[in-house]
């Protein structure tokens, strides 16, 4: 068992970040229920009529529907990614930055932002159908899906980290024993 430490503000501000985004990705899960819900119940009509006004081909509906579901996909990695990350500020903090959880948290994280730019691309494609046909009625809507470099590096890092945090689980073991 490790002695409490005394805080750390980089943690705590981590920690408080960590939440805040937990907190607004909550609330983009929720507009987004409330979008999809009032455009599938009170608005489809509008909606359908709008679409045929500017000659968009009704499958497009369907699109717009798995474009919904994708962004819920999408928001719940967020939020599972978000609670993953809380985990390793919660161990660092603990003392235990080694913990062989924290390759495995890592890794985890990797492979979720890994899954959403996957979506990204299905999500890019419907944006581009549905681009000019929203021109077309007055909206400029671009809603920036699509593969990001950024992204990719960040799950390249993520991947290298947790060998780097196994490593150091075995090598802290190994000190262990040797104590």
């Amino acid at each position: 068992m490790t002695s409490p430490r005394p805080a750390d503000p980089l943690l705590n501000a981590a920690r408080i970040i960590t939440y805040i985004a937990l907190g607004v990705v909550a609330l983009a899960m929720v507009a987004l229920v409330l979008v999809s819900g009032a455009m599938s119940t009170f608005g489809r009509d509008e909606l359908i009529a709008e679409m045929a006004k500017v000659g968009a081909p009704f499958a497009l509906v369907w699109e717009l529907g798995l474009a919904m579901i994708l962004m819920f996909v999408l928001i719940g990695l967020a939020m599972t990614f978000l609670r993953t990350l809380l985990g390793i500020i919660n161990s660092v903090g603990d003392g235990e930055p080694f913990h062989p959880g924290n390759a495995k948290r890592l890794s985890k994280m990797g492979w979720l932002v890994l899954a959403g730019q996957v979506i990204t691309i299905p999500l890019a494609g419907i944006s581009r159908h549905f681009a000019p046909y929203a021109e077309r009625s007055g909206h400029d809507i671009d809603f920036g899906f699509g593969l990001d470099l950024g992204s990719i590096l960040l799950i390249l890092i993520l991947f290298i980290l947790a060998r780097v945090f196994r490593k150091g689980a075995e090598m802290q073991e190994e000190l262990e024993g040797t104590v």
